[in-house]
């Protein structure tokens, strides 16, 4: 994502007599109906990089050129902007996705959407782009997504994109396309790393940032020095490896999210907000990724979630059932009767350890010791109480299951949908 900082002039609102006739299209910048859907068409007149463009609307009675920031993805930095692409200059990837874009949309008609008018990110207006392929408007992101010059960025609100992107990006990364060649950059230091995301730690994730990390393990037999390493999710923030940082062999090293003191094997972000996106389900379908670049700038290993593409099953898919949910018990209706029953319905023991338990607003990970015997059943109520294996509690005070209706799923530690049950007037 570009840090590049000239921005768009203020731009006028169309004189009052055509705002206020029948105007058909909302504008592309803020307006008083700030929830009603972009859909204009503009000609790009300047590609700033990979993700960053500028737009003439046509129609806003002005010639003066917005700055578009395109939803769903993230392309490399670039450090030096330039009309003349021999001059471009950036981090690796970075000025291959900024000609691949400029060839796809320079000087040519393109439709301008987003869900809303408001949407921004500093100066520069979110919104998704689509060029005329064929006589067919083609979703110009999505193409650079799939030939892999971006990693998915989710959007909470602007989320149209993010089931595709983030399944587009799966399937780059499994051919191997441009940012997932791990040599793209040159050979990179001899490493067999591997990466897993905590991004949903227990209770709230604002009040347990440290509980937010990147775990990076190293596969091989030989020491991996880190320093020149960096690991990042789908926005454009890295944390640096010290220079004395390395992972031993079998061994493993965390990068919290939070403040704290570093370690060998614990080093902090020193961040002051949750890093990772938690994983929603339809209409917003969040997700989010961990990734570990090496002094290259080659990504070397990653862990996207939840997983759309090459997932291989997941060993509790089957072996569990929500047995039964309890939201609205008889008589006083308090956190402390609202439950959940996870069962083991197989023939094996099973460790729900790392698995969560999704309702209403709880996340709730289950502890490793959580182990359950064919046919047993663990109990997980929403409010206060003494701790057992079989019995656990969220902690919380106030009611969390909607008496009307909802959805109890328990997913992977990586977000896969293991097992959903609805009750009342909720869907699977």
């Amino acid at each position: 994502m570009s840090t590049f900082t000239r921005s768009p002039s203020r731009r006028r609102v169309l004189l009052a007599a055509v705002a206020t006739a029948a105007l058909t299209a909302p504008l592309l910048l803020p307006t008083t109906a700030a929830s009603a859907d972009v859909d204009v068409q503009g000609k790009v007149v300047f590609v700033a990089d990979g993700d960053t463009f500028d737009v003439d609307v046509y129609g806003d009675g002005t010639s003066t050129p917005l700055r578009v920031r395109t939803i769903g993805i993230n392309t490399m930095e670039q450090s030096v902007y330039s009309h003349d692409l021999s001059k471009i200059r950036g981090d690796c990837h970075s000025t291959e996705a900024t000609r691949r874009l400029h060839s796809l949309i320079n000087g040519k008609v393109v439709r301008v959407t987003s869900r809303y008018a408001s949407s921004m990110t500093g100066k520069r207006y979110r919104r998704s782009i689509d060029v005329k392929v064929d006589g067919v408007w083609r979703d110009v992101h999505l193409l650079l997504m799939r030939e892999g010059h971006g990693l998915f960025l989710s959007h909470g609100v602007e989320y149209r994109k993010n089931l595709s992107y983030m399944k587009a990006a799966q399937q780059a990364k499994i051919a191997g396309k441009n940012v997932w060649d791990p040599d793209y950059c040159g050979a990179g230091p001899a490493a067999n790393l591997t990466v897993a995301v905590s991004y949903n730690p227990s209770g709230e994730d604002a009040r347990n940032l440290n509980g937010e990390y990147v775990k990076v393990t190293n596969r091989g037999t030989t020491a991996v020095s880190l320093a020149g390493w960096h690991v990042r999710d789908g926005g454009p923030t890295n944390y640096n490896f010290p220079g004395n940082a390395s992972v031993a062999p079998g061994g493993s090293v965390y990068v919290h999210v939070g403040s704290g003191t570093n370690t060998a094997t614990h080093f902090y972000w020193g961040r002051s907000a949750p890093m990772f996106d938690n994983v929603s389900a339809a209409p917003q379908n969040n997700g989010d990724g961990g990734y570990l670049f090496d002094p290259k700038g080659n990504l070397r290993a990653s862990q996207m979630y939840p997983c759309l593409a090459g997932c291989p099953a997941h060993p509790l898919k089957g072996k569990l059932a929500i047995s039964k949910i309890m939201a609205n018990p008889d008589g006083a209706d308090t956190a402390n009767r609202e439950y959940v029953n996870v069962k083991n319905i197989s023939r094996v023991k099973v460790g729900l350890g790392g698995q969560v338990l999704s309702v209403g607003s709880v996340r709730y990970r289950y502890r490793s010791s959580t182990v359950l015997a064919p046919g047993q059943t663990v109990k997980l109520t929403m409010g206060k109480g003494s701790w057992t294996r079989l019995h656990q509690y969220v902690g919380r005070t106030r009611l969390s299951m909607a008496n009307g209706g909802g959805v109890v799923r328990v997913l992977s530690s990586t977000g896969e949908k293991l097992v959903c049950r609805s009750y009342g007037t909720g869907r699977c």
